[in-house]
């Protein structure tokens, strides 16, 4: 119970986004090149949603992790903090630097467990995850030169180029899940404590899409556009690998990465129509409050399963986000789909929408398949009533906004088929292939690529001559960077050092 403070921390934030006004704004001078946070109406909605999981997050976190509660909380708190830093920031090195911390701080959360497993999911992230910022920083380095400022307000002025645009896209679209830079998505979920999963991909993969609408306002670039919604259809491939998985959370990731890339798509969208970008931001909007409350709730209550099997009140409760994510009537995935066609009039992206359905509606099938199998553990206390609040909101999302909600046969249909089709499979006795995690890791490995993670790690247990005094300052050093605060003290050094480049 001393971490209590902790959730109250974040309802103390939760506060501050419902009452804070529109256009508050505060400067701080002094610190190097100054911050300038300002709430406009992007940053108001996602710090409604994002404090509001995080809250949630917290409580459950509180009462299911039960081992180094201090340690968790401790990254927990500084990945909250980054996250909820760059949603304020309103000048490109404020949101660079709450961007990195919020990344430095995730990696903490993945690996708690200290297991083989979560050390290769953490350091397939923090891999991804450099590489991201470095993309991000030179990105952002061609901005300042470009755009004149480090504040956003400038940024709505001018334009950048088509290579620091991919540069940005690139960067950001790692956080974002973004296909062909995913891969680091379902080892990082599949390991990190659901109530870690459940703000990794409620509300962190969503920063990815905030980086993109603030460093590119008002921007118009055909090939980066192209690219996005190449990159958003390809997304699809997530789902559909996600079929093949045998673990609950797995299987979320993957679905995470096909959800994603309606995101993607959209963004691609805004870089090819600017006159139409204030239509394409709504329906971004609404899309990521749809997946953040929906999946958050999703990957809070696969712990839930994990720990006490399937009980008739949480599949009650699991139901409701896995309709909603499939899009039947009366679910925000229904008006969240009903936006993104009526953003766009090209009948073969309208088509993949519908394919992307069908796709999700067998992932979530294939997720409930899997609960119904899970054994339950004994003497586990239910946190159901703490997910609760999620799935009322997932209830009643898509009622605040006008919108005819009008029964179409065509919303039912794919889980219509997604449901026949695993009937058809049981009845068969037909086992679903399983392929192993990280997808296009495996393929890099075996081309050659060393972007995954060294066999050498297989090994991590290293020895030394301790006796030879030549490695002594080594081994001191090594000991030294074992504690994962001095690590994250010289990650923030190094970032303030390389922001100063910016001038």
């Amino acid at each position: 119970m001393k971490m209590l403070f902790v959730p109250l921390f974040i309802a103390v934030a939760l506060i501050f986004a419902i009452f804070v006004p529109l256009e508050f704004s505060y400067k701080v001078e002094w610190f190097l090149f100054g911050l300038y946070f300002k709430v406009d109406i992007l940053s108001k909605q996602f710090l409604l949603f994002s404090t509001f999981i995080w809250f949630i997050s917290s409580i459950y976190a509180i009462f299911s992790i039960k081992t180094r509660q201090k340690e968790f909380f401790f990254w927990f708190l500084m990945t909250f903090i980054g996250n909820f830093g760059l949603c304020v920031s309103y000048d490109a090195f404020g949101f660079y630097m709450f961007f990195s911390i919020m990344t430095f701080g995730a990696f903490g959360m993945i690996i708690h467990d200290k297991t083989h497993e979560a050390k290769k999911a953490g350091f397939t992230y923090i891999k991804y995850a450099i590489f991201g910022e470095i993309l991000i920083f030179l990105g952002l380095i061609n901005s300042i030169e470009s755009y004149g400022s480090l504040s956003f307000d400038s940024f709505y002025s001018s334009s950048i180029g088509t290579f620091t645009i991919l540069l940005l896209i690139g960067g950001f679209g790692i956080k974002a899940g973004m296909f062909f830079l995913h891969s680091w998505l379902p080892f990082a979920h599949s390991q990190a404590p659901v109530s870690a999963s459940a703000v990794l991909s409620g509300v962190m993969l969503k920063t990815g899409v905030l980086g993109w609408m603030r460093f590119m306002p008002n921007i118009q670039d055909d090939t980066a556009g192209y690219i996005l919604i190449i990159c958003g259809i390809l997304g699809i491939y997530g789902g559909i690998y996600g079929i093949t998985q045998n673990k609950i959370k797995v299987v979320l990731a993957y679905s995470s990465i096909s959800q994603m890339g309606y995101l993607v798509v959209l963004f691609g969208l805004y870089l090819l129509n600017p006159m139409d970008q204030n239509t394409i931001i709504y329906a971004i909007m609404f899309c990521i409050f749809h997946h953040a409350i929906n999946k958050s709730a999703l990957f809070l209550l696969s712990g839930e399963i994990l720990q006490n099997g399937f009980t008739k009140f949480n599949i009650l409760l699991v139901l409701i986000p896995i309709l909603s994510l499939i899009g039947l009537p009366l679910s925000s995935g229904m008006v969240a789909k009903e936006f993104i066609k009526s953003s766009t009039d090209i009948p073969f992206l309208i088509f993949l929408i519908g394919l992307s359905s069908f796709v999700t509606a067998l992932l979530m099938v294939r997720f409930f398949t899997l609960s119904m199998k899970i054994t339950p553990k004994t003497n586990i206390k239910s946190l159901l009533i703490i997910v609760l609040p999620l799935v009322l909101v997932s209830i009643l999302l898509p009622f605040t906004i006008t919108f005819d909600f009008s029964f179409d046969i065509m919303q039912v249909l794919p889980l219509f088929f997604a449901v026949v089709v695993f009937l058809y499979l049981e009845k068969k006795s037909i086992n679903i292939p399983y392929l192993p995690t990280g997808d296009m890791l495996l393929l890099f490995e075996k081309i050659n690529i060393k972007l995954n993670i060294k066999k050498e790690f297989n090994k991590i247990e290293y020895t030394h001559d301790y006796e030879n005094k030549r490695f002594n300052i080594f081994l001191f050093i090594e000991h030294y960077l074992q504690n994962q605060k001095v690590v994250f003290l010289i990650f923030l050094i190094l970032i303030v050092v390389l922001s100063g480049f910016l001038l």
